[in-house]
């Protein structure tokens, strides 16, 4: 059965669902870990780990799922999604400054439960990325005319020749492996 084509809407859904449960996933493993190892220093690190993740990466989702249902010009977007991220990374970098001075939880089991919840939801969102099937309208995409084809890699070279003789015999677009 084919895939149907996503929404931008659809595809920030599912980044906002999916990193919220590998964020709580986080929590629930760093605060067992944390509280198992070092006790309440351990657990109090695993919940402001957890408080500055979501805020982290949680934010610009939510920012893009809100102005989604606006109609927005690009430019007026764009500078409420960058407007938002500076004053995200602003509030984390104060909030980890005034931590950086508190000695009420552990430390490193702090960093390493911000490690895992970054990299959890950073790997989330790339594959949900990826697999997200969003048409392009009315892009054309680059190719190369032949004369500059012998600046190109060869194995890019003999790719960019199958595709065009394979778009010629009527292939629509099938790739050719590498």
């Amino acid at each position: 059965m084919a895939r149907t084509e996503d929404t931008a809407q659809s595809v920030i859904r599912r980044i906002l669902v999916a990193s919220s449960v590998a964020a709580a996933c986080v929590l629930a493993a760093s605060a067992a870990v944390g509280w198992t190892t070092k006790g309440e220093p351990g657990l109090w690190a695993s919940l402001l780990a957890f408080a500055i993740l979501v805020v982290f990466s949680l934010t610009t989702p939510v920012v893009f799922a809100v102005l989604g249902h606006q109609h927005l010009d690009p430019k007026t977007f764009i500078a409420v999604v960058v407007a938002s991220w500076i004053a995200k990374i602003v509030i984390v970098f104060v909030a980890l400054v005034l931590l950086s001075r508190c000695d009420f939880f552990n430390h490193s089991v702090f960093a390493w439960s911000m490690f895992s919840g970054a990299v959890a939801i950073l790997a989330i969102e790339a594959v949900i990325i990826l697999r997200s099937r969003i048409p392009i309208a009315g892009l054309k995409p680059k190719v190369p005319p032949f004369e500059q084809l012998a600046c190109l890699a060869p194995s890019v070279a003999i790719q960019v020749v199958a595709n065009r003789v394979a778009h010629f015999c009527n292939r629509r677009g099938s790739v050719v492996p590498l």
